[in-house]
């Protein structure tokens, strides 16, 4: 038991260390262009010179020695609040879920073979270690735009892998948009009506061209017979070959579900990135 949780944290700390280091990583391009900048400063030859006290310095010299020690004194008041408040954002979202609802990775919940089977919430005491599901959705973007997905999920004890398809159709330009995404989720914290999951995939999307990218996702899912309603976001960072390159998506989606035995019936609202294109509108789910 004392191995399981201190295998949970450990998944727990690499969720909340992926996202910081893919956001944080867009500002290098920045601090690479401040350094190029006081590395011309520091090339500057004046033939001006003056004494101060034992020293001989130029009055270049002196000026980037001013310009650097102001620097790097309002880079120090800069990031010590700034560190602190990525800290408690990136944690909170994580460590509160699991304080408020007491879940500290040594209750055992069961699955149903489909939500509601035997009570009126999505979790047991009595059940089996797993559940599967596929559904399939379609999202109106506008009179042009149409999308449609596959997606399958396998949950087993508190981690869940779902891969997923999306094809987005342009009819005017009779073009398409294809998003292929496999996600391994951890869930972190849950109890009989609420679930809080979040984990890592990889995501491969063609445009006009190709790209492979780094999935994060934070989700919340809530159950009350028979409604289950979702909230998600997905972070996917793609152009890896270098950090100062990185380029993101940021999806949302919120979705409100109607359970009627094996069946349900959702009605969300999708908001995607696809490369440059920014894609939104209402979707309609059946999973099955």
């Amino acid at each position: 038991m004392i191995l399981n949780k201190l295998f949970m944290r450990l998944l727990l700390t690499s969720l909340l260390l992926f996202p910081n280091l893919l956001l944080n990583s867009q500002n290098l391009k920045a601090i690479n262009t401040a350094e190029n900048y006081k590395s011309s400063c520091l090339t500057q030859n004046l033939p001006r010179h003056y004494n101060l006290g034992n020293n001989v310095n130029s009055g270049s010299s002196r000026r980037v020695n001013d310009f650097g020690e102001y620097d790097e004194e309002d880079s120090e008041k800069d990031d010590f609040p700034y560190f602190y408040l990525v800290a408690i954002v990136v944690m909170v979202p994580y460590f509160a879920p699991g304080y408020f609802l007491d879940d500290d990775f040594s209750d055992a919940y069961y699955y149903q073979n489909y939500p509601f089977e035997n009570s009126n919430v999505f979790m047991d005491d009595v059940g089996r270690n797993w559940m599967a599901n596929l559904s399939f959705s379609t999202q109106y973007i506008d009179e042009d735009v149409t999308g449609y997905q596959v997606k399958a999920a396998y949950r087993y004890n508190r981690f869940a892998l779902e891969p997923s398809y999306t094809f987005y159709n342009f009819h005017k330009d009779e073009k398409s948009f294809t998003n292929f995404n496999s996600m391994l989720l951890l869930t972190f914290a849950h109890n009989y009506f609420i679930n809080f999951r979040s984990g890592l995939g990889y995501s491969h999307f063609e445009t006009d061209s190709k790209h492979d990218g780094i999935d994060y996702e934070y989700q919340i899912s809530m159950f009350s017979k028979p409604i289950h309603i979702d909230l998600v976001y997905k972070l996917t960072g793609y152009n890896l070959i270098t950090w100062s390159e990185i380029e993101y998506n940021n999806d949302f989606s919120i979705g409100l579900g109607y359970v009627y035995k094996r069946l349900e019936f959702n009605l969300g609202y999708n908001w995607d990135e696809m490369g440059t294109r920014y894609l939104k509108g209402p979707l309609i789910s059946t999973v099955l």
